[in-house]
């Protein structure tokens, strides 16, 4: 018998929520949820998780945030933010085939950005990162007096 060839998909879907909210009342103030772009460096990765391949990879424990520029668009080969602004360890949880990955990110007084753009990487510093995806969003103006919630979820099968 004559067997064909047939490739197994592998789906991955990622979600970014993005919330802009009040540090005095804690509502929410503006919310975007996007979906993103697994880029290259994020896809090899995958790769040698399942094949057990680099004993080194410590996952994408790191949510980082920046500015972009309007006009600016994810593509497959992005390996950084545009211009990152914070990077911190997120609170990571698992549910069936869901990882979650959730971050809080506070400013300063003299602090304002005009963030639209997150992914998750795999150290705490910008320089010899590995990004795993990137998402952008709709602006969220933030500073001393608000906070920016960023979720991230990844949904295999």
């Amino acid at each position: 018998m004559k067997r064909k060839n047939s490739k197994v998909k592998f789906p991955m879907k990622v979600n970014v929520i993005a919330e802009l909210r009040s540090c005095i009342s804690g509502k929410i103030i503006e919310r975007s949820v996007a979906h993103n772009t697994v880029v290259s460096t994020g896809k090899y990765n995958v790769g040698d998780y399942l094949g057990n391949l680099e004993t080194g990879i410590a996952g994408f424990p790191y949510i980082a945030i920046g500015e972009s520029e309007s006009a600016d668009s994810v593509v497959v080969g992005d390996t950084a933010l545009v211009s990152e602004v914070a990077r911190e360890l997120a609170t990571i949880a698992r549910s069936g085939n869901e990882v979650t990955f959730e971050k809080t990110f506070s400013f300063g007084i003299g602090e304002s950005y005009a963030i639209e753009e997150a992914g998750l990487f795999d150290s705490a510093t910008e320089t010899g990162s590995v990004m795993f995806n990137r998402a952008l969003f709709t602006t969220k103006n933030v500073g001393a007096d608000t906070e920016l919630y960023i979720k991230i979820t990844i949904s295999v099968g």
